[in-house]
Formats: structure tokens, sequence, C-alpha cells
């Protein structure tokens, strides 16, 4: 699988956390078992975008 599909495939799961009504501290946990810490902090930034559309 593409880097791109990778990062689609753990945003897309991040966001279903928070879409679940997961804590904050329960996703960012997460993100960061998938990928390196600054890689997470930008995944958590686009799951933000993204539910508070």
């Amino acid at each position: 699988m593409s880097p791109a599909g990778i990062r689609t495939l753990r945003i897309q799961e991040l966001t279903k956390m928070a879409l679940r009504g997961d804590k904050y501290e329960v996703i960012k946990k997460r993100a960061y078992e998938m990928a390196s810490r600054l890689t997470a902090e930008n995944y958590l930034a686009e799951v933000v975008r993204r539910v508070q559309k």
C-alpha cells in the first residue's frame, strides 16, 4: 500500500474514534502508537479539522 493510502486509513481510524466519542487522550495515544511524534501530531490536527466541520 502506498504511503498516502496508509495515511488515509490511519486518519479514518482516528476520525471514527473521535466520532464515537472517545476521549482526546485515547485518540492521541492511538496516534502515537501508529506513527512518530510529529506524524501523529499531524494526524491529530487533521482529525480535529474533520470533526469540527
